[in-house]
């Protein structure tokens, strides 16, 4: 009975796994040699464009190192609706530019519009569409003109990543990418059927535009143009060779969503209207055809087939079934999905070093799945912002209400180092999740922070945070990872550095041990006695030897909220120079205290490594620091929702 409900849990993946199946046959099959040109061909390069002003001069720089003929090629922009300058940057880049002005807004309705005049008033052999945000490999033409001197009408480059390695979701974007645009295409293409229109990256020729004129417009446009030539019997080539390289949209927050769910929204009405068309195509060519209209999201697959595999094997396991047969099958199902998702690394569409953001499946499939959620199809276009417009605050990553800058440990103490040729006062914080949560409740001491010039995350809570938002963090940045690199700089600048706080005498140890290993370092040691910020007679005299002290850079390591509210409080009377909160730091730069390994430390375990030196001191406030999750978690939702 079990064996039974397992069966026919299998069937709505089965046809899904059997596409899979051939396509990994069809990837098998030998790749033919580069193509020998025949005849000189006249191209032109069409790119609608839709208010592209930041990424449009890129992509017309990157058409200038084609390796073909320049008089063989034009470039025409199509400045659809533009209200900004796009037009006149693609004319200053030398391309021609058709201004479009209608009601009727998207790629496919300029594509419509243009290529009928184009047909007339060119004499372009074929016609090659790229977007706006867009790069393309040098030899994209010469591939187009090899596979078009072989009767080739319909072609299809190979679409991926601009930017696959700049976070994790747009490594996993470059993977799916390489599976999607790379393998399945190849796949298709050695089964010899046509392949599916990307959008990005195609040519077409007068010959095929003359038989069939686009006539495509909704919401996914490519795919639907791709449908119409494959009904009427017209195939798409793949050419791997042929790359063009689109930018991924970095962070999980609207953009990204508008894209996902254009994406479904158009293959949602795709299918609506090509699925009883089917019928007309013969047989074989008919099944072929239901499988690839049917595919189903990949991670839909996966997680479909690890929940089953699972299952199979706790009921083998406590005796439900004797049978290993279907076990077997669900195994061999996984293994072939399996196969298929590392296909790119085997077929040379994707580098290995994309595997590390493996860690990140479950999350990006809960992000597209909430993504999705309420999902009604649209007929209504709307631009996807591309990765500079994404954020309008990309320097910052804000939580709790404090703005935390987006730098690493060498940039902060760059900025630092600037920040101390100013003349003025300034501040510098490092909040960690008890900083963070203690700015909830003091509200003169979120001021301080929010006041600050440079804001970094002390804590990986925070840092997780940001990714979880899709904003993340570079790395997590503490006082004690700053108060070398800035001692470091500060030496080579000729800039003096004061260490004021930490226990008795620890100031001047530290620097002395600095001194030791830093040539050119010059630094003055204060020590402030207990109770000297609630005495203004001690904390007059305290900011008088800092004065005399000729110091620019001021590390103050007092504990915090104390050392943050003294800075904020004597900001009128200190002497201008940046001042840093850095808690026990100066006692690690003097050696006696010692920090947690490097391992506690990356992972995020450094609080443990502490807890277990000071237990009871630590205990109680690290059990209130748990309320940083709530924190997060409500950062999370009101980005979900927000976007």
């Amino acid at each position: 009975m079990l064996d039974i409900i397992i069966i026919m849990a299998l069937l709505p993946v089965l046809p899904q796994v059997i596409w899979i199946a051939l396509i990994l046959l069809g990837l098998l099959t030998k790749r033919g040699k580069r193509r020998h040109i025949a005849k000189p061909l006249k191209f032109l390069i069409v790119i609608p464009a839709h208010n592209e002003e930041v990424s449009i001069g890129a992509t017309l720089n990157s058409l200038t190192r084609l390796d073909y003929s320049e008089d063989l090629y034009d470039v025409l922009v199509i400045a659809d609706n533009c209200s900004d300058k796009t037009a006149s940057i693609a004319r200053k880049s030398g391309a021609h530019v058709w201004e479009r002005s209608s009601k009727k807004k998207s790629k496919g309705y300029a594509l419509k519009e243009a290529f009928p005049k184009l047909m007339k008033e060119t004499s372009a052999d074929a016609f090659v569409v790229i977007d706006a945000d867009t790069k393309v490999h040098s030899e994209l033409l010469l591939e187009f003109a090899g596979d078009l001197s072989e009767g080739k009408d319909w072609i299809q480059g190979y679409y991926s990543g601009l930017n696959p390695y700049k976070t994790w979701r747009t490594k996993l974007m470059q993977w799916g990418f390489a599976v999607f645009n790379g393998s399945y295409m190849e796949g298709l293409q050695g089964l010899g059927v046509s392949v599916p229109l990307r959008g990005n990256g195609m040519c077409f020729s007068r010959k095929g535009l003359s038989r069939i004129p686009w006539s495509a417009h909704g919401l996914a446009e490519d795919m639907e143009f791709g449908w119409k030539l494959k009904l009427a019997g017209e195939r798409v080539h793949f050419n791997r060779n042929a790359q063009v390289y689109g930018e991924f949209v970095s962070r999980s927050g609207s953009a990204a969503k508008s894209q996902r769910r254009r994406w479904e929204q158009g293959r949602a009405a795709v299918k609506q209207q090509v699925e009883w068309q089917l019928s007309a195509l013969p047989l074989l060519k008919r099944f072929m055809a239901y499988l690839e209209l049917n595919f189903k999201p990949l991670g839909f697959t996966v997680t479909y087939l690890s929940f089953l595999a699972l299952a199979a094997g706790y009921f083998h396991s406590l005796g439900f079934s004797n049978q290993l047969t279907i076990g077997s099958i669900v195994f061999a199902m996984v293994g072939i999905v399996s196969a298929y998702v590392l296909s790119p690394f085997v077929f040379r569409f994707a580098k290995p070093k994309i595997l590390v953001a493996l860690i990140w499946v479950p999350y990006y499939l809960l992000w597209k799945a909430l993504s999705l959620a309420g999902l009604k199809t649209s007929q209504e276009w709307q631009r996807t912002g591309r990765e500079n417009e994404t954020n309008s605050d990309t320097s910052h990553f804000s939580l709790g209400g404090v703005k935390f800058d987006r730098v690493t440990k060498h940039e902060a103490a760059r900025r630092v180092l600037k920040l101390s040729g100013e003349s003025k006062v300034q501040w510098v914080v490092t909040p960690n999740s008890d900083h963070l949560l203690r700015s909830q409740e003091d509200s003169f001491f979120k001021k301080i922070t929010q006041e600050a010039s440079l804001v970094v995350a002390d804590g990986m809570p925070i840092v997780w945070a940001s990714k979880l938002c899709g904003d993340p963090l570079p790395e997590r940045v503490t006082g004690s990872d700053l108060l070398p690199l800035i001692c470091k700089r500060a030496a080579k600048a000729g800039v003096k550095v004061c260490f004021f706080g930490g226990g008795e005498g620890e100031a001047k140890k530290a620097v002395k041990r600095v001194t030791r290993h830093l040539s050119g370092f010059q630094g003055v040691g204060i020590y402030p006695p207990f109770g000297f910020d609630k005495s203004e007679t001690m904390s007059d005299g305290m900011i008088e030897q800092i004065k005399d002290s000729g110091a620019q850079i001021v590390f103050v390591g007092v504990g915090s909220p104390k050392q943050e509210k003294w800075i904020y409080d004597n900001r009128d009377k200190l002497p201008p120079a940046v001042y840093l909160g850095v808690g026990m730091s100066i006692s690690l730069a003097a050696g006696t205290k010692s920090r947690a390994p490097k391992i506690f430390q990356v992972t995020g375990m450094e609080w443990l490594y502490r807890f277990m030196q000071e237990p009871r001191r630590l205990g109680q406030r690290y059990l209130g620091n748990l309320e940083i999750f709530r924190l997060i978690f409500q950062a999370v939702r009101n980005r979900n929702i927000s976007s």
